[in-house]
């Protein structure tokens, strides 16, 4: 999936320090805005490489790249978006959006819902893309920090405005795509 913005591809072994160098960077710069310095260290801590190499392995990992940098992640796990990281110099860009919409047209095409982790600094994104809250999470971190969370999730209609896959495609409602122009689609994004 490419544009004038920047072009998303699956990552592969070689981009693990990049994966690596985008996830730590966001996190020591953004969440400690959100929450305390043992919270802060257990992040770094729960994306750590070896959960990286296997998310790459099992082919569950994309990257953003712009102007051929790697500024931005995702994972995609059965129906959950994980690991959603932009650079904090390439914020506020859509960036952020452009890998959500990515990530929640690749979940709908398999299943019902969609589920996302909602830390305090991104839960804001989350809301206004229609998730809703399925419960509280806390988890005792360094320091006895607690880190608190949401589980969310909305149903994979929602995604993309409500729209299915040949109407987004073609632009409008009235026009339709092919399913197979679809599942070309969707294999050149794999």
């Amino acid at each position: 999936m490419s544009g004038g913005d920047g072009m998303i591809r699956r990552a592969c072994g070689a981009d693990v320090a990049a994966v690596l160098s985008i996830t730590r960077d966001t996190v020591s710069k953004v969440y400690p805005k959100y929450y305390p310095a043992g919270v802060v260290a257990y992040f770094l801590q729960h994306h750590n490489a070896a959960s990286v190499r296997e998310d790459i392995a099992g082919g569950r990992v994309w990257l953003l790249d712009v102007g051929g940098q790697p500024v931005g992640t995702v994972t995609i796990q059965d129906n959950a978006v994980t690991r959603l990281f932009v650079l904090p110099a390439f914020q506020s860009r859509g960036f952020g959006s452009r890998l959500m919409d990515f990530a929640e047209t690749k979940v709908a095409a398999c299943h019902d819902r969609i589920h996302v982790d909602a830390s305090l600094a991104a839960k804001e994104l989350y809301v206004k893309r229609g998730y809703r809250e399925v419960r509280t999470c806390r988890i005792e971190a360094d320091n006895g920090d607690i880190l608190v969370y949401d589980e969310m999730e909305k149903p994979a209609a929602v995604a993309n405005g409500g729209m299915d896959d040949r109407q987004r495609l073609s632009g409008a409602a009235g026009r339709t795509v092919s399913p197979l122009v679809i599942k070309k689609l969707n294999f050149d994004a794999q």
